[in-house]
């Protein structure tokens, strides 16, 4: 046997102590000195103070001794008070745990490590044995608080700074929980997984506490009514999860309804289908209900009409609609205007269909329903539209006759009281008188109202060339005032003249002297309208 005699040097005592590798003088020895305590509890998210070096306690929360034996650290990130991602070391405890060993189960996820043997064996360094009395210490990754969606795998791995470990496998390995599929557990534990070092100490980690919610929620649905509905059946369910909770609190009341479509029956419909997860992504799907009986076919209405005007107007009367109801077990058809004009009043036929006819222009919205023998009905609506009418068209001159040198004035109006004008060649305008033909001028407007009822209107008005009158309009087209009395002295020789022999001679000129004038003093257009005008002298 060998005596360990430890060197004890003044700031060196408590490194030594924690160090991997202890200076020590080793000599044979009768007895075994009384068994050294093990290593103070580590925790955080790093490894123990390397040899030498001065120890400190890295951030996050210590481990903690919750049953003789037992050392618990937390293990999720946020109440460890770690960053995610972040390690937590636990040092086993010095006192051998009582078998079985026991502690209350903690609120949150814990790692546990408990101490099963204390061998105390010595291990031989060359030269020095030294005795190894602590098992080994194990560091795991942190998880995430909260429930988890699946069995949890924490990685873990081990070392032992004395006799080293037993299995060198042991170095690494993976606690996980087992919660069966279909299943939910908030106090789920993994796995333990014992670690013995050479010398014969022995620990046993796992962790506890961890949620694991592995069932979708529950969904239980009223009983429905499966007699025959006129309407779709609504059916009201109710989604509960006993673990992480619903992910939307709004799903614990559902409504699940047949979709069968309006004028239509199914006597085997089924509900609609509403997915329902908790949250952790666990889903079911509420629904279908099926075998349920819907009748929402309703009799048939078919309305008729025959327009012969435009835009489904009708131009002659009576205009008339016809309302057909097909149905195996028709009762009655009806039909009602919600406007007066019509012949005789909404007729119904025990048969098949009714009839209005109206013969007053105007507009009329008719509604027609068919009810069968069960009750359904249905209900179809129409327009209408009678106008027998043209538009009323007006067009007028201001005055009866022109001179070449006065304005010609034009009103026009179309009006619709029924249909409305749809179309119009109508314009009020204004105009020189010069600007017509010398003599009798005719002007036309038209009007279409919606209906296709078309209106016609003509104006007539004369305009007569006179001396007086065509020097005023020469003057306002020429634009050189030398030039302008040149053919205005033109214009007198045709008043001055004493026969038709020296008149015609006299407009010749005229002509010829506006023929010559270039187009900067008078445009063509100007040279063109002076020319017709003198025709008409």
């Amino acid at each position: 046997m060998w005596l360990v005699i430890w060197l004890a040097v003044a700031g060196l005592g408590h490194d030594l102590l924690r160090g991997p590798g202890p200076t020590v003088i080793a000599a044979p020895a009768p007895t075994p000195l009384p068994e050294l305590p093990g290593p103070l509890p580590f925790s955080g998210g790093a490894a123990p103070p390397a040899a030498g070096g001065v120890g400190h306690r890295p951030r996050g929360r210590p481990a903690r001794t919750v049953a003789p034996g037992v050392v618990s650290m937390l293990l999720d990130h946020v109440h460890a008070g770690l960053p995610r991602g972040a390690k937590v070391r636990v040092e086993p405890s010095p006192q051998v745990a009582a078998v079985p060993a026991s502690a209350a189960a903690p609120a949150q996820p814990s790692l546990r490590l408990t101490t099963l043997r204390r061998a105390g064996a010595p291990h031989t360094a060359p030269g020095v044995p030294v005795p190894d009395t602590m098992p080994p210490a194990v560091t795991c990754q942190t998880i995430d608080p909260g429930w988890h969606a699946d069995n949890v795998s924490i990685s873990c791995s081990a070392e032992d700074a004395g006799s080293g470990l037993a299995d060198p496998t042991d170095a690494h390995f993976v606690l996980s929980t087992q919660v069966p599929d279909g299943s939910e557990d908030s106090q789920a534990q993994t796995n333990s997984h014992e670690l013995c070092d050479a010398a014969g100490n022995c620990a046993l980690a796992g962790a506890v506490a961890l949620a694991v919610d592995r069932e979708a929620p529950d969904v239980s649905c009223d009983p429905p009514d499966r007699s025959w509905q006129s309407s779709n059946e609504t059916i009201g369910c109710t989604a509960t999860d006993a673990g992480s909770g619903l992910a939307d609190e709004g799903d614990s009341r559902l409504t699940l309804s047949t979709s069968v479509a309006a004028g239509t029956e199914d006597a085997a419909a089924g509900t609609d289908t509403e997915k329902v997860c908790d949250a952790v992504g666990n889903c079911t799907t509420a629904g279908p209900v099926t075998g349920l009986h819907v009748d929402r076919r309703g009799p048939r209405v078919h309305l008729a009409q025959q327009p012969d005007g435009a835009d489904g107007w009708f131009t002659h009367a009576p205009a008339e609609l016809d309302a057909v109801g097909v149905d195996d077990e028709l009762a009655h058809v009806t039909c009602a205007a919600d406007a007066a004009g019509a012949a005789r009043g909404p007729s119904a036929s025990g048969a098949k269909g009714a009839t209005l006819q109206f013969t007053d222009d105007g507009t009329y919205d008719v509604t027609c329903t068919a009810l069968d023998q069960a009750g359904n009905a249905t209900t179809a609506s129409a327009t209408v539209r009678l106008d027998t009418g043209p538009p009323a068209l007006s067009l007028a001159t201001d005055q009866r006759s022109y001179g070449v040198d006065d304005t010609v004035t034009v009103t026009c109006a179309a009006t619709d009281p029924v249909s409305g004008i749809a179309a119009k060649d109508c314009p009020p305008r204004s105009a020189p008188a010069s600007s017509f033909a010398p003599g009798t001028n005719t002007i036309d407007a038209s009007a279409t109202d919606a209906a296709g009822n078309q209106a016609t209107a003509t104006a007539s008005f004369d305009v007569t060339v006179t001396v007086a009158g065509l020097s005023a309009v020469t003057r306002r087209l020429v634009t050189d005032a030398q030039a302008a009395d040149t053919l205005v002295a033109d214009l007198k020789a045709v008043g001055d003249a004493a026969d038709a022999a020296a008149k015609d001679q006299a407009v010749q000129a005229y002509e010829d002297d506006v023929r010559a004038l270039p187009g900067q003093v008078l445009s063509p257009a100007d040279t063109a309208t002076l020319l017709r005008l003198a025709a008409g002298l």
